[in-house]
């Protein structure tokens, strides 16, 4: 079934936000790299984004698959060549920005298992991480390293498509369900980014089919009207939540789509294999993924 419309609650006129000068809602920003050209492609965005004042920390971790007998060496090695690497890219960022506050942390171990140990010490305001581009999906966020930082890391996830070049923030669509949607920390991401960039925000739910909405559901509806970081809230009526979500991007020229949450069936439904193909053409959205609990 194709896309039967969306219900539109404006909750206050887009007018001229100004934008602010400070943007230190966001004061510790980990970049997560492998060395990849969507890594580095994700830190150049990260930090056009959100500025050079933000304390950023560029890592890099590594796993060694060998024998007992060998480990130790050739885990030194990959350590150095991961240390060499390390600042090749800190010489590349700071050549582009020469305010950069950078610090590199090379590190043996999963990227969940080395972000996990420095958030205990150094707590990240968000986690940023590269794609190839969200038309390969699939190969992206279910069963990688991208999904693996989603699902076992307690912070916000920014997913950056390698096409994707940061130019504004000016539209940002929340996409979840009702219930998520009202929760603290995810209203307080909003307003964060709200206040950071001075962005139009527009909440957004699917609903699979024409049913009216539960009483339970216009409650939550209604309170989510009342939230002064939302500009508006839309139910999308679309079987296909991915495709629904997606159309609704494009209508609204999103620069910036907010998924809430990354532990429920909202979260598998929107990036299951058989929706990749929907989405051959959004290929330079941004994607931040939310807690839910």
């Amino acid at each position: 079934m194709s896309s039967v419309g969306v219900e539109n609650n404006v909750v206050s006129p887009v007018g001229d936000i100004k934008k602010l000068d400070s943007k230190m809602d966001f004061k510790i920003i980990y970049l997560l790299t492998d060395f990849s050209d969507h890594a580095r492609n994700a830190a150049n965005y990260a930090i056009d984004a959100f500025g050079e004042d933000v304390q950023y920390v560029l890592i890099n971790s590594y796993i060694v698959r060998t024998s007992a007998a060998t480990l130790i060496d050739i885990e030194d090695i990959a350590h150095q060549e991961s240390l060499v690497q390390l600042k090749e890219e800190e010489k590349v960022l700071k050549a582009k920005f020469p305010n950069l506050k950078l610090e590199t942390i090379s590190k043996y171990g999963t990227p969940v298992d080395v972000i996990n140990l420095y958030l205990e010490d150094l707590p990240a305001d968000l986690i940023v991480v590269g794609s190839k581009g969200i038309s390969k999906l699939d190969e992206i966020l279910i069963g990688s390293v991208t999904t693996s930082i989603m699902r076992g890391v307690h912070r916000p996830v920014l997913a950056v498509p390698l096409k994707a070049k940061y130019e504004k923030m000016d539209r940002i669509v929340l996409a979840s369900d009702l219930v998520n949607a009202n929760k603290p920390q995810v209203l307080g991401m909003m307003k964060s980014l709200k206040n950071t960039f001075g962005s139009h925000v527009s909440g957004a739910t699917v609903k699979m089919d024409n049913k009216e909405l539960s009483s339970e559901e216009e409650q939550l509806l209604s309170k989510l009207e009342s939230i002064e970081s939302l500009d508006e809230i839309s139910v999308i009526r679309d079987s296909n939540i991915s495709k629904g979500l997606m159309d609704y991007c494009d209508q609204s020229r999103a620069d910036m789509l907010v998924v809430v949450a990354k532990h429920t069936s909202f979260f598998k439904r929107f990036f299951h294999k058989s929706i990749t193909k929907e989405l051959v053409n959004h290929e330079v959205l941004p994607i931040l993924v939310l807690e839910d609990n």
